[in-house]
């Protein structure tokens, strides 16, 4: 998943932590904030950037505030922003429509590139070469390049010596797990973002147990839900008895999910799952695919099959959409609590988005 954003995490402020730091300077400095020549600006900085770490440690916030921050300026830059999955099966379409040229040329003059979840295409030598030129052509050029993994470059399986030794000559920022207090700083925030109670004791009791940034805002929004249906107060006894697995529903169905929200946006079940672009049909299918990923447990791949969809990624791309539209409208994210209550979805503390 080039990690979805969830990928909730995206509408929050990043919180710059020890485990982070580093990773942040170098993504601050990849966007100029040092000044100087060059496109992005700070032309004596490392126009590479390689994050590695485990899954919702926060790669892809990083990647998303490295793109706000490349837009925000007078002049716009060119840039692009793909998972590594992505990049490949454009590659492959293109392969098959005799078009790899023009795929080529839409990379080439970007000011920056971030690829994430490199990964995702360990042992794709082709995509691999094929990411290695373009990254070299955009470096050539001036331009900059944002690439994540969950391993560092040298662990990606038949990758390219040239590709790893690009980003092994950039600059190679580990972010790492949050320890306790950093911990309780997250959990601070996120409840402080989301308006939600959450006292000291609370916060000490859900910020015991080592857990990524994502575990944590995904167990605040478990236990927000749960308050919400048991009519109780979020605190220290709810979250034990959560922690405890005390009367933890099992996991939601795709075709749990898929049937509440249906039956929440009014719509027919046989209409959300087939392969039409209806606009009205937009916003609920989102809905349901961000639920479906959220709450199920189940791979990208089977949610795209059952929406009708044929890849991964427009899982992905239609997660985050639908995040960024939850941001600012406050009327779509009742819908998402509206159909939680209504799955009763407050999903196990131990289950990981995926």
């Amino acid at each position: 998943m080039a990690q979805f954003v969830s990928d909730r995490m995206e509408a929050h402020p990043f919180l710059v932590l020890p485990e982070n730091r580093f990773a942040f300077t170098a993504i601050e400095r990849l966007a100029g904030s040092a000044g100087g020549e060059g496109r992005l600006g700070g032309a004596r900085e490392a126009r590479l950037v390689f994050l590695c770490g485990p899954a919702g440690c926060g790669k892809s916030h990083l990647a998303r505030y490295l793109l706000r921050r490349a837009r925000s300026g007078h002049a716009p830059l060119s840039a692009k922003s793909v998972t590594a999955a992505e990049f490949a099966a454009e590659l492959a379409e293109a392969s098959v429509a005799g078009s790899v040229p023009k795929f080529q040329a839409q990379y080439r003059e970007l000011d920056l590139l971030v690829c994430e979840d490199l990964g995702g295409i360990a042992g794709r030598r082709e995509s691999l070469d094929q990411l290695a030129t373009l990254v070299d052509t955009i470096l050539r050029g001036g331009g900059r390049v944002l690439l994540t993994s969950r391993v560092p470059p040298r662990e990606l399986a038949d990758a390219p010596p040239r590709l790893v030794s690009r980003c092994r000559g950039g600059v190679l920022a580990a972010v790492q797990p949050p320890e306790l207090d950093s911990r309780r700083k997250l959990l601070a925030q996120f409840a402080s973002f989301g308006q939600t109670p959450l006292g000291g004791a609370a916060i000490e009791r859900l910020a015991a147990a080592p857990a990524t940034p994502r575990d944590l805002l995904a167990a605040l929004g478990q236990l927000e839900a749960r308050a919400r249906i048991e009519r109780v107060p979020l605190d220290e006894q709810l979250i034990s008895r959560h922690l405890d697995g005390d009367g933890e529903p099992p996991a939601a169905t795709l075709a749990d999910v898929a049937r509440a929200v249906a039956r929440h946006f009014r719509v027919g079940l046989a209409r959300l799952r087939n392969e039409t672009r209806e606009r009205e049909l937009l916003v609920p299918r989102r809905c349901a695919m961000y639920l479906a990923r959220e709450l199920t447990g189940r791979p990208l791949e089977a949610i795209a099959r059952y929406f009708g969809r044929r890849t991964h990624s427009t899982v992905v791309h239609a997660c985050q959409e639908f995040l960024r539209s939850m941001v600012d409208d406050p009327s779509l994210r009742n819908d998402v609590a509206d159909v939680r209550a209504a799955l009763g979805a407050c999903g196990a503390w131990r289950r990981k988005p995926r």
